[in-house]
């Protein structure tokens, strides 16, 4: 278990660290937890300029959108109702 230092240190170090969240709340069950990172990275890395608050908008919009695939066609209003009970946030 992660302690409270260690989220934090987490947190400071991944500046995608609130979409990772998201993603997780939205997909984990649905696609394999490393699926989500690894879709994630890709595509940040993929960007060449540095992640901004204005560009992690387009970066969740593309992983959401590969995560859709990978889980299969899921309507996007199934995807947060998940979330919403699982007790996460929805993107």
């Amino acid at each position: 278990m992660a302690t409270k230092t260690t989220a934090l240190r987490a947190i400071k170090t991944d500046p995608l660290w609130s979409v990772r969240e998201d993603l997780h709340a939205r997909f984990d069950g649905l696609v394999e937890p490393h699926l989500v990172d690894r879709v994630l990275d890709s595509i940040a890395t993929n960007r060449d300029a540095k992640i901004t608050v204005f560009s992690k908008i387009f970066i969740e919009r593309e992983a959401t959108a590969a995560l859709q695939t990978m889980a299969g066609t899921v309507d996007g209003g199934l995807l947060d109702f998940i979330a919403l009970n699982r007790g996460g946030m929805a993107a």
